[in-house]
């Protein structure tokens, strides 16, 4: 769910990349904090400082790589996991 979740914020950032770019998964990490009990949801984000040196490097070359953070939490806020991403991006 979380790695789904990092390649669907990257989609939600650039959707005028679709169809022209490969994403390739690089690196992954999670850290399980308490069992899920409930429902869970899984929230991804990347920072601004990330975001820009992506979008720069990308705009350059034609390629690179962008960390995607998510949090899964149950329904009633717990944190569950965390897991950080490394997608690299490639112009086809």
């Amino acid at each position: 769910m979380a790695e789904t979740q990092s390649g669907v914020l990257l989609q939600e950032l650039f959707p005028d990349l679709e169809g022209k770019v490969i994403p390739l998964l690089r690196d992954a990490t999670i850290k399980y904090k308490k069992p899920a009990q409930k429902k869970i949801y899984a929230f991804a984000s990347v920072s601004d400082e990330n975001l820009q040196k992506f979008q720069e490097l990308f705009e350059k070359k034609g390629r690179g790589s962008v960390q995607v953070d998510v949090v899964v939490k149950d329904i009633d806020d717990v944190v569950t996991a965390v897991a950080s991403f490394v997608w690299f991006v490639t112009r086809l």
